[in-house]
């Protein structure tokens, strides 16, 4: 009994070290992220020039151009998936699990 005690110990000492973990790197990541939202006129800005950049005839370019291109297209990836973006803690989602099953 008394192994299964200190093994139950242990385990609980990982998952919750785990936990920690992760919470921490999720606090990290939204203290970095943007929170401002994009009008309709930025929106359709940044659309008009992933437009121009398609119809670009990109045979004519050097590699150099082609791979700020790129770069471009993905940073406006990223702004225009700001907006519709949720996210939810690894805290929060626990409490829901937990609450789903204890009601289940």
């Amino acid at each position: 009994m008394k192994k299964l005690s200190k093994l139950f110990f242990i385990f609980s000492l990982v998952i919750l070290g785990s936990f920690s973990e992760v919470s921490a790197s999720n606090a990290e990541k939204e203290a970095t992220k943007e929170t401002r939202t994009l009008s309709n006129a930025e929106i359709k800005q940044l659309k008009n020039r992933v437009e121009e950049i398609q119809n670009l005839d990109k045979s004519e370019l050097s590699w150099k151009e082609r791979r700020e291109i790129k770069k471009e297209l993905k940073e406006i990836k990223k702004t225009l998936d700001l907006d519709s973006r949720i996210s939810i803690s690894v805290g929060a989602l626990i409490i829901i699990v937990l609450l789903l099953i204890i009601i289940l």
